[in-house]
């Protein structure tokens, strides 16, 4: 379709930058996903999404973490109680307790970003958690998944009027808690990022904190 308005058309050309996928379409794990989004990607997306602050340390010991966590097997059960994964969280059904987790600038990706995020999540049953720095806000990440579990992700915000009112516009979208990040008073060093000069494409915003910088802007899908 013809874009109608600029923002569409420097997304569209970044789409049609991306490198072309030659990784085998069939993918069967998470690290499939990972190999075919590294050929899609332009550089500064693909090594925000993947890298960490400095040696990457935290970021390495969470992937042995989550490598070391042992499933339980029970032999001689009745299988027949264990019909799926579902479960209730904060009085809404889930398909599982396992939650897609807040991510920044989700736009760098795809046009739709966190929106399409959030549609996944609603047809999925699954628990979404909508980072701060979202470049679609949480209006419209709320009115794309109207029956999922959703949580904010926030920042404190030096301006108190700043909090509340992010507040009371994530209670008006549907979501159902916060998720308080307290552990970045400095933010780490990205040091791909430093090295590339990465920044966020002028045609995108952190749509959320948007409105008390002046730069509320309205992008197509979300």
């Amino acid at each position: 379709p013809k874009p109608q308005n600029p923002d569409d058309m420097i997304i569209i050309l970044i789409i049609k930058q991306m490198k072309p996928s030659t990784y085998d379409k069939r993918l069967y794990a998470i690290d499939d996903y990972k190999k075919l989004a590294d050929t899609r990607f332009f550089k500064h997306a693909d090594d925000y999404f993947n890298s960490g602050a400095d040696a990457e340390l935290s970021l390495n010991e969470q992937y042995e973490a989550f490598r070391d966590i042992k499933l339980v097997q029970r032999c001689c059960t009745d299988a027949s109680k264990f019909e799926n994964t579902e479960t209730e969280f904060m009085g809404t059904k889930i398909s599982s307790p396992i939650c897609v987790t807040s991510t920044a600038f989700q736009r760098m990706a795809t046009p739709d970003g966190e929106v399409a995020t959030a549609r996944a999540c609603n047809v999925t049953k699954t628990p979404l958690v909508l980072s701060s720095w979202a470049t679609s806000s949480n209006e419209d990440v709320g009115a794309a998944a109207p029956d999922s579990l959703k949580v904010y992700q926030i920042y404190m915000s030096k301006i108190m009027d700043v909090n509340k009112d992010i507040w009371k516009r994530v209670k008006g979208a549907g979501f159902k808690a916060l998720a308080l990040t307290c552990d970045t008073q400095l933010l780490g060093k990205r040091l791909e990022n430093e090295r590339v000069g990465f920044s966020l494409p002028p045609h995108l915003k952190m749509q959320n904190f948007a409105k008390y910088t002046g730069e509320e802007t309205k992008l197509k899908g979300g």
